[in-house]
């Protein structure tokens, strides 16, 4: 897997072989007020597609990013719209639940 931060080395989508590119929050924060924030992530993930890779964003913190990036095509979302960071047993629970 493949963290994107700040800034994106286009050599180490070449050097390691990965199977999975990880947007992250950073990088999302401001997506729904800021066109150039919208067109790097949407342009990360039809990179990374082109390459093989799955997506994932992380940090989506409320229904309007995550309509927006998955319009974008991206494999999956992560962040606190959908669950805080959860320990172990707490996370084991909720899955049994679901």
């Amino acid at each position: 897997m493949i963290l994107v931060q700040d800034i994106l080395l286009f050599s180490y989508l070449k050097k390691f072989p990965a199977d999975v590119l990880k947007i992250d929050k950073s990088l999302v924060d401001y997506i729904l007020d800021n066109i150039e924030d919208q067109r790097i992530v949407h342009a990360m993930i039809d990179l990374g597609h082109s390459l093989g890779m799955e997506i994932v964003v992380e940090g989506v913190e409320n229904r309007e990013m995550v309509d927006m990036i998955a319009s974008f095509g991206c494999d999956y979302i992560q962040g606190y719209y959908f669950s805080k960071p959860l320990p172990v047993i707490e996370f084991q629970k909720l899955i049994r639940i679901s």
